[in-house]
């Protein structure tokens, strides 16, 4: 195989994963310890999320990994790891970390605010129609 391998993000200690599902879903949290091939130990100190065995079927993996974890670290160690590493910030600054505070942001609209929505996305497409017209 010659072009980029098929997953970029494996299941690995230290990967940063976000809850799609259950309790906890768009919480972000840490691998600490994988259990087998469906189930792996989760800790998220800085985001409410207690260490508990989750299923992948919950969470997606992002780019981020925090490093220099062991298997099983404790709890504390994963809290100084993600503040030195300021994972918080490097999540804030990821393509789908932005589409979900949109969507989040789009969905507390009131119907005032989506009449303005509407409204700037008319004057946008009259003013692309109208400078496509011209050239």
């Amino acid at each position: 195989m010659l072009g980029r391998p098929l997953f970029r993000r494996m299941i690995e200690i230290g990967r940063v994963v976000l809850f799609i599902e259950g309790e906890y879903k768009g919480n972000l949290a840490v691998i600490v310890e994988v259990l087998n091939c469906r189930r792996v130990i989760v800790d998220g100190p800085k985001t409410n999320v207690p260490r508990h065995v989750a299923s992948l079927n919950d969470i997606i993996f992002t780019s981020i990994v925090v490093h220099y974890l062991s298997p099983g670290v404790r709890t504390g160690i994963v809290a100084k790891q993600w503040d030195s590493q300021d994972i918080t910030a490097k999540w804030n600054v990821t393509r789908l970390s932005k589409k979900l505070a949109a969507r989040r942001r789009r969905s507390e609209l009131n119907d005032f605010e989506r009449f303005q929505v509407m409204l700037l996305k008319k004057q946008r497409r009259r003013e692309i129609t109208r400078v496509l017209v011209s050239n």
